[in-house]
């Protein structure tokens, strides 16, 4: 691991840098529907960043004090990206319902980019560290089985997460049933509780893993099916709107913004006391509520924001790229904390893993269009 000489003020110079560039790249809302495409973006963005923080914070350096308290979101980004995942893709199966294949397509758009990042790291790692991978092994990594989640054995020991994402895009169709989506929600638990209880073999190195993330995604689905019938569902949040927006109308402007400022501290402290109370370690249930409770008070914050974060904007059109890539290159590759400050190391990384993320997403786009598959979201 990576020594920090300074890890209180390195993370200090991080911090203000991650505050300077969000304060930069804010503008005002320009949309005014509850959960648009925008701010799924800057919550995928959110996540990454978070996930990103933690795997340096906890496994790239040492002492796990730098960072501190950016690297303590690594289970809420991973949940926030399974919640969307499943918010996602019921709302696109509530429009159009999913055939063969949509289910091959939405497959390939996984795939795609994977293939690259694995193909680019089997040859660094064989020309360039003299590591040779099983046949076995690189088979399965190119099925999508990443069935441990070891640093010094795997080639992206980070790829544990794409298996997860995997199962429940094969399984989503089979079970979705329109008019009863809390029931395809609860299908999907039982079927998760049971891999889980049953522990098997095969999945032992990474079952803690999966233990603590087997609620977001349903909870997503079923999210999407409460915020899709307006006239049932959301009446009542449409009329204590609609009566809240009647009491501060009364009230002056003054009044007005200091409601909405003590709103947002409120959650933001609340979201800093689950955070650093997150019961990890502790039963997964618990842990897993714990982080899930977390991720509903960011949601909340990000909804009633008064503007967009262009750089959690940015990062979350590329999450998916970026995840795949940032693991080997900063643990195996690395030659920017080997050289320089750990808090300018940091900043310089996000700058080349956003970079490289762009180019994967173009170039696993420009791939998919040759193979028939729209990259455009509708």
């Amino acid at each position: 691991m990576i020594l920090v000489a300074n890890p209180v003020a390195s993370t200090v110079f991080v911090t203000l840098a991650l505050v300077a560039v969000i304060l930069v790249t804010s503008r005002k809302k320009n949309y005014t529907s509850i959960f648009p495409a925008q701010l799924s973006n800057e919550l995928k963005g959110f996540a990454i960043i978070a996930i990103v923080f933690a795997h340096i914070g906890y496994l790239l350096v040492t002492p796990d004090s730098f960072l501190w308290p950016l690297s303590i979101f690594a289970g809420v980004g991973v949940n926030l990206f399974l919640f969307l995942s499943g918010y996602g893709l019921t709302l696109s199966a509530i429009k159009k319902r999913p055939t063969a294949m949509s289910t091959a397509k939405r497959l390939l758009k996984l795939f795609v980019p994977l293939w690259i990042v694995l193909i680019l790291y089997f040859t660094l790692d064989y020309f360039v560290l003299g590591t040779v991978y099983s046949t076995d092994y690189m088979a399965k990594s190119f099925a999508g089985l990443f069935l441990r989640a070891d640093a010094a054995q795997d080639v992206n020991s980070v790829l544990w997460y794409f298996s997860v994402v995997l199962f429940y895009y094969i399984v989503f169709p089979l079970i979705f049933i329109r008019r009863y989506i809390w029931l395809s929600a609860l299908v999907l638990v039982a079927a998760s509780t049971i891999i889980v209880f049953q522990d098997p073999v095969i999945l032992h190195d990474v079952m803690r893993l999966y233990q603590v993330h087997i609620l977001a995604f349903p909870i997503g689905m079923v999210v999407a099916w409460f915020v899709t019938d307006h006239r049932s569902k959301l009446q009542f949040f449409d009329t204590a709107k609609k009566y809240f927006n009647a009491r501060l109308q009364k009230k002056s402007m003054i009044k007005k913004e200091a409601v909405h400022a003590g709103v947002v501290i409120a959650l933001l402290l609340a979201i800093g006391y689950s955070a650093v109370n997150s019961s990890v370690d502790a039963q997964p249930l618990l842990e897993q509520l714990s982080s899930l409770l977390t991720m509903f008070l960011i949601i909340i914050l990000f909804i009633i924001k008064r503007f967009e974060i262009g750089l959690f904007a940015v990062f979350g059109i590329v999450s998916f790229e970026v995840y795949l890539l940032h693991w080997p290159l900063m643990s195996r590759y690395d030659v920017l904390y080997a050289h320089a400050p750990a808090w300018l190391a940091t900043v310089a990384y996000f700058g080349v893993i956003l970079l490289l993320g762009y180019v994967l997403h173009r170039l696993s786009a420009i791939i998919l269009t040759r193979l028939g598959v729209s990259t455009h979201k509708k």
